[in-house]
């Protein structure tokens, strides 16, 4: 139970990367001075990974092992907000969301394979269910930390992603 509890949390934060962009983009914006066609960049960026590379991350769980990719997807989700926070331009800001868009799609497309394996076949059900609420779970965790943003500013929120 605590290794399916461990994939949707990993799932969870892997929703949360795509939930602080959204939240931090005046801020990203007035700082960086983006444009309006940056910005829509650094918000699209996951979308095009899903569309992209979802089919060949989904491939890649049976190949390299579920664990394993899912393990991979968030070293990069984490060196990625790392990175980013560190930024101080638009290219490597751009740079590093490509990195976390990376392990987001590896961690969504391995997860399920791993909860297969990982639950019985009384259990799936409710485990998927689960599974089935870790992107409005973690983007609604990143929208309520904005409440924070005026006083923190938006890389604090990447850091503590990164942890």
């Amino acid at each position: 139970m605590i290794r399916v509890a461990f994939t949707i949390g990993a799932g969870i934060v892997a929703a949360m990367q795509v939930g602080k962009a959204v939240i931090a983009i005046p801020l990203i914006q007035q700082e960086l001075g983006l444009t309006l066609v940056q910005t829509s960049m650094l918000l699209s960026l996951f979308a095009i990974f899903g569309a992209l590379m979802a089919m060949p991350a989904g491939l890649a769980a049976p190949r390299f092992g579920a664990r394993r990719c899912l393990a991979f997807g968030l070293m990069l989700l984490g060196l990625g907000s790392l990175a980013g926070g560190l930024a101080m331009s638009f290219p490597l800001l751009l740079a590093t969301r490509t990195i976390e868009g990376m392990g987001f799609i590896l961690v969504a497309t391995s997860a399920p394979a791993l909860l297969t394996r990982l639950t019985s076949d009384e259990n799936r059900a409710p485990a998927f269910a689960l599974w089935g609420v870790y992107m409005p779970v973690g983007m609604g965790a990143m929208i309520l930390a904005g409440i924070f943003l005026d006083a923190t500013g938006w890389r604090p929120i990447w850091f503590v992603n990164a942890a």
